[in-house]
């Protein structure tokens, strides 16, 4: 025990959120720190709405700190420390001193479910059932790969940012400027520009550096999913999205250390009229076009720079609550399905028939 790092837990929930956020977001917070082999000496909770530099527990978690020997290690749930404020100052005070270092548990661009027990489906073709069960590791397919059915797939602009940046590059060439409201040294016309910069960049290498796994939300099976993801033979494994998070058995990979395995909720936007936020690259992979709002997809995402192909390991037994036989396919394909689960050893009890049979 003492050679671990001491740590502090800061559970904050909006204070519309209610206690059952705090509690849930505590739980999560309990495990990120248990995996990382951090010594809890302190909780912080409480339901609040200031930002987390103008949070009272945040200051109270500052000050715990400062009477502290040695560093600590505050972990919260999703906050970010922006904006200058007394307690800032006396963040960055402890930061030079050494005394604090801040970690977050939940990605900005990742929202989990509200519902972490809520039904997530995963449809599979044959081959891609039996490469699970035998390799028992979860694919990711290459974002830019994805493109075959989803030709926007991952990319950082939208066609109202296309038409944005085309009309200041035409004020550019007229020698017009529109200065920045908030940021008179920098023009609009050189954020635009800066913006096509950064989605070159992200469509000749970040795009061929995330790694996705996708699955549907959904209390019951989807016929639109069973028609487009695995026709004619296949399956569908069901699981929740607790879990999904609780199997991944990988050496390399893992849901609560680095290299990280990030998971949250696509966003479905108005390609026409909105806009993809610009501060993190792994927005473009988490907004999708508001034409596939039927998936409800839940995505799991590696970001890998060194390979071409992603496969994460999983524990079968955590994973598979259920595994719904296409209901179009013949009686035998049945057998095909109990065969299998019986080779890799699979309770054929978590076999169903889909009730569309």
């Amino acid at each position: 025990m003492n050679n671990q790092k001491k740590a502090i837990i800061i559970a904050r929930a909006p204070i519309e959120a209610g206690e059952n956020e705090i509690n849930r977001r505590n739980m999560k917070l309990q495990v990120y720190t248990k995996e990382n082999g951090l010594d809890v000496i302190k909780v912080f909770s409480g339901l609040e709405n200031e930002l987390l530099h103008e949070s009272s527990l945040f200051n109270q978690a500052l000050d715990f700190i400062d009477n502290q020997s040695g560093k600590v290690i505050i972990v919260s749930y999703n906050d970010f420390v922006g904006g200058e404020s007394v307690i800032f100052e006396k963040y960055k005070r402890l930061i030079k001193e050494e005394k604090v270092q801040l970690e977050i548990y939940a990605h900005p661009c990742f929202a989990e479910p509200k519902n972490n027990e809520i039904k997530i489906w995963r449809y599979l073709t044959l081959p891609k059932f039996i490469d699970l069960l035998h390799s028992r590791t979860l694919f990711f397919t290459r974002a830019d790969l994805l493109r075959e059915e989803d030709k926007s797939e991952g990319s950082s602009l939208t066609n109202a940012d296309l038409a944005a940046i085309k009309l200041f590059d035409e004020l550019s060439k007229r020698n017009i400027s529109i200065p920045h409201q908030n940021l008179p040294e920098i023009s609009i016309n050189d954020l635009m520009a800066a913006s096509q910069r950064t989605h070159e960049v992200s469509e000749g290498v970040l795009i061929k550096q995330y790694f996705i796994n996708c699955w549907h939300m959904n209390e019951h099976e989807s016929f639109a999913m069973w028609k487009i993801y695995s026709e004619p033979f296949g399956v569908c494994i069901q699981s929740t999205y607790n879990s999904l998070t609780r199997s991944f058995n990988d050496p390399e990979y893992n849901f609560h250390k680095h290299p990280k395995i990030y998971a949250g909720e696509v966003k479905y936007i108005d390609w026409d009229s909105d806009s993809i936020p610009r501060d993190n690259g792994f927005w473009p992979v988490m907004h999708k076009k508001r034409e596939f709002k039927y998936e409800d997809e839940l995505r799991c995402i590696v970001w890998e720079h060194k390979k071409n192909i992603v496969k994460v390991g999983v524990d079968l037994e955590q994973l598979i609550h259920n595994i719904h036989i296409n209901p179009y396919t013949p009686p035998w394909f049945n057998d095909v399905i109990f065969s299998l689960c019986e080779k890799y050893g699979v309770s054929a009890n978590k076999i169903i028939q889909s009730r569309l049979a």
